[in-house]
């Protein structure tokens, strides 16, 4: 009679085999969110780029600029997200009208929530031709919804820039 001899793993090698997955389980999901975090980060400093530029534009165009989320009709209106543009707003109306010229624009990843507290109208940034807001200070929150993460830019009357990075959870 001829016995085979039946090959399978040990309780050692099964163990040692779990450790290594486990192990590269934790870092796939550590490095997940340092990936979530970095494109945070390029968000905002793409978003304070974006808010920067149209400053500089209103100022250097002695020209009212508007910085917002323009829907299909070339009206400026919420939420903020899709598309953010620049345009130079000759009248004020926070639409793009005929004639008036486009300057930047930024498309805002899906993952990513943006917010804009403070001047009135909410869904809507604009800048005077010296460069200046027209109410008060206001505030941009942006999220990515898988980290515990937060990031502002917060804008003063002047037009100037101030970031904070918050560690916590996305307001709603």
């Amino acid at each position: 009679m001829n016995i085979k001899a039946i090959k399978g793993f040990t309780l050692h090698e099964i163990l040692i085999t779990t450790a290594i997955i486990s192990a590269l389980a934790w870092s796939i999901g550590a490095l997940g969110q340092v990936a979530a975090k970095q494109r945070l980060q390029t968000t905002h400093s793409e978003l304070a780029t974006l808010i920067t530029m149209a400053r500089w534009q209103a100022m250097s165009n002695t020209n009212r600029v508007t910085l917002c989320p323009l829907q299909e009709h070339g009206r400026c209106q919420l939420p903020w997200s899709g598309t953010l543009t620049n345009f130079l707003d000759s009248n004020g109306n926070r639409t793009l009208d005929p004639g008036e010229e486009i300057i930047a624009r930024m498309t805002l990843p899906s993952h990513t929530t943006l917010t804009w507290r403070g001047m009135a109208p909410t869904h809507s940034l604009h800048f005077s031709g010296n460069g200046l807001t027209f109410v008060s200070n206001g505030t941009f929150t942006l999220c990515h919804r898988n980290i515990n993460e937060t990031r502002r830019i917060i804008l003063n009357k002047q037009g100037r820039l101030k970031s904070e990075r918050l560690n916590s959870t996305c307001p709603h």
